[in-house]
């Protein structure tokens, strides 16, 4: 998580993702400190939260430090729409806490197998009250179940990463026998401000922008370079 929150020098560490833990020529094994170790991207299985420890809710919040759990925090769903797009852009196999799509909580408490039943459910208000949110994750799902090429099950080339500068990671997700580039190019942005990044070439438009997300492409074509939303994930599609 601490690439959403401000982490540094964890760009090999997101390489490592991306690539669905498979050996791949432009991560650097070394810096990140483990080697490959699938033979597929689909035996690797990616997540930032799950049914132990913290929701990722309870996580950023207690990281940032925040005092009240339920407050919603534009700085928080923003750190929370970026983890959701990382993991649901690497290759691989992505896994979710239920509730993570509404900023589930359970008020800082880790370790609630035995806790209340009001720590435990699924608090049906809260998800009317983030429907943003909701539709976020449901765009992105869609996203990738639309472009296999995101999770390498297909049998996908590997994601060609690109160059950018400072703690900006971008890629383009290979498909597999075709001669052309990808047709999808994806940046994660973890400033507090916007950047610049060169684009591919080809006329680009979003399938997300850091805040909507969908299937189809939306907003006006972007060529030769793209402003990234702070704290953000942005999918584009060529035309």
């Amino acid at each position: 998580l601490g690439f959403v929150n401000g982490g540094t020098h964890l760009e090999n560490a997101l390489r490592y993702g991306i690539t669905g833990a498979v050996a791949h020529p432009q991560v650097d094994y070394d810096a990140y400190g483990s080697r490959p170790w699938a033979k597929e991207p689909g035996q690797s299985i990616n997540y930032v939260s799950c049914h132990d420890n913290y929701t990722l809710w309870d996580k950023l919040k207690c990281v940032a430090p925040r005092g009240d759990y339920a407050a919603p925090d534009a700085d928080l769903l923003a750190q929370n729409r970026m983890a959701a797009g990382i993991y649901l852009t690497c290759q691989g196999l992505p896994f979710m806490q239920g509730g993570e799509e509404f900023a589930r909580t359970k008020h800082g408490d880790h370790n609630t197998y035995r806790g209340p039943l009001e720590l435990n459910r699924l608090d049906w208000t809260r998800a009317a009250q983030l429907e943003e949110l909701v539709q976020y994750y449901h765009g992105l799902l869609e996203i990738r179940k639309a472009y296999p090429e995101l999770s390498g099950m297909a049998g996908d080339a590997e994601p060609c990463i690109l160059s950018l500068p400072g703690w900006l990671i971008g890629f383009v997700p290979e498909r597999q026998g075709e001669s052309l580039p990808g047709r999808l190019a994806v940046y994660y942005n973890p400033e507090c401000t916007r950047q610049w990044a060169a684009l591919p070439a080809g006329s680009w438009r979003y399938l997300c922008d850091g805040t909507r997300a969908a299937a189809e492409p939306f907003g006006p074509a972007c060529r030769n370079a793209i402003e990234l939303a702070p704290v953000s994930v942005t999918i584009l599609k060529v035309e």
